[in-house]
């Protein structure tokens, strides 16, 4: 009798062993590997370039824990020419590998670069597509243009992780599809009304946002890598004591924006904060004319 209550311990002990592994490894396999996804909604961000005429919805950022973006949003590039794509290269090779690739029924030519430093893998991405510009008068149909979406991704060496973490790293770049991301993104893409002929009948500011000094110690004659550097990002337009929003806005890739105001005075505020601390500036808004305001804020370096 005493050893069949031993046998019959034994064999719960180890039922219980099998189906507690059982029961962690599906639980962690469910949660760790299902594919990174980013669905379209109405939190994105929308990015304008006022020069070029266009804009687009993004992410503020793609759902991973261990993979960071760099350069986001998208940086933008519109050639004048038909689309074409010359494939060859490779990832690790100076310009890069291109292919041809369809991804939900449109058709892109994808340049990949990957570059290594210590403990990360940087890869560029570019994504080349088509598309015609319907509100231009140059045909009646449109003139076709090549679009060019650009950014990087930071990969950290998994291996550099302890368990559990290790694992997940390795999940999520296993598991994150970078094509479908973009083009998400891509789709939301369109040609704007050309804003810049109204601007003798409306109030506002334009100019450009940067970042500066750039170099611990400025030197005379100035030094062009130490330069103020442009930001790309949004900022918002606010009352002066800060209080009340007005209004968003976005530079493009060279710092350069224009708002539509109606006069008074406002302060300018960066979404994410830039230098030392949470610098605002003030703008003054004159009826019918655009100001022009070149705003620097503080890196915080000497």
């Amino acid at each position: 009798m005493k050893n069949t209550k031993i046998t019959w311990s034994i064999s719960l002990i180890i039922l219980l062993t099998i189906l507690a592994f059982v029961f962690l490894n599906f639980y962690k396999d469910n949660r760790q590997t299902k594919p990174v996804e980013i669905p379209y909604n109405k939190d994105w961000k929308t990015f304008s370039n006022i020069e070029e005429n266009f804009s687009f919805r993004y992410p503020e950022t793609i759902g991973t824990q261990y993979i960071h973006l760099i350069d986001w949003p998208p940086q933008v590039q519109i050639l004048d020419e038909e689309f074409s794509c010359t494939e060859g290269g490779s990832e690790t090779a100076r310009a890069g590998k291109t292919e041809k690739k369809e991804i939900a029924g449109r058709l892109y030519c994808v340049t990949k670069l990957a570059e290594g430093t210590a403990g990360s893998i940087y890869i560029q991405y570019a994504y080349a597509f088509s598309k015609n510009n319907p509100l231009s008068s140059e045909t009646s149909t449109g003139q076709s243009k090549t679009i060019i979406f650009t950014f990087s991704l930071q990969f950290p060496q998994c291996l550099n992780y302890n368990e559990p973490n290790q694992t997940f790293c390795t999940n999520e770049q296993e598991k994150i599809n970078v094509d479908e991301i973009i083009d998400q993104i891509i789709t939301t893409f369109k040609f704007i009304e050309n804003q810049n002929v109204q601007i003798q009948n409306k109030s506002g500011v334009k100019g450009v946002i940067s970042t500066g000094p750039t170099c611990p110690v400025i030197k005379n004659p100035p030094e062009p890598q130490c330069d103020d550097k442009p930001v790309q990002g949004e900022f918002i337009v606010k009352s002066v004591s800060g209080e009340i929003e007005i209004k968003r806005f976005t530079t493009d890739a060279n710092g350069n924006f224009l708002v539509y105001l109606e006069p008074d005075q406002y302060s300018i505020w960066s979404v994410k904060p830039l230098g030392i601390h949470n610098q605002s500036y003030l703008v003054e808004v004159t009826k019918d004319k655009i100001s022009e305001y070149n705003i620097s804020f503080d890196t915080g370096i000497r």
